[in-house]
């Protein structure tokens, strides 16, 4: 599974008027994803990491992306959630999402679900 959600080790993105390259990366079973942004204000780094289950009442659900891999869903929730990037800080993968297991059986392809979380402040 991770194979697939990391497919790709570095992705282009465009949203607006910001640029993203994404990196994903592993270290010691914590999945994190490094989002650096260019646009006209210059450039921003940011670190997204995985959300675990216990954790998950410490944050808010900003929204959810279904896609092909991590940069499709990245995308679609980065479109529909106003501040998005600035607001971003954990992701967690949808286990045996209903919606992935339907666009799969239909397309032949791998679908994920991920969603998206901010700080509780």
């Amino acid at each position: 599974m991770v194979d697939f959600l990391f497919q790709k080790t570095k992705t282009f993105l465009y949203s607006g008027e910001v640029f993203l390259l994404l990196n994903f990366k592993q270290k010691h079973m914590e999945n994190k994803i490094l989002l650096t942004m260019h646009s006209n204000q210059g450039e921003l780094t940011k670190e997204i990491f995985e959300l675990a289950e216990e954790n998950l009442r410490e944050y808010k659900i900003l929204g959810r992306g279904l896609g092909i891999n991590m940069s499709h869903c990245l995308q679609l929730a980065n479109k529909h959630c106003n501040g998005f990037l600035n607001r971003v800080v954990r992701y967690r993968v949808v286990k045996d999402d209903k919606q992935a297991k339907m666009l799969a059986s239909v397309t032949k392809k791998e679908y994920i679900a991920v969603e998206f979380y901010e700080k509780i402040v």
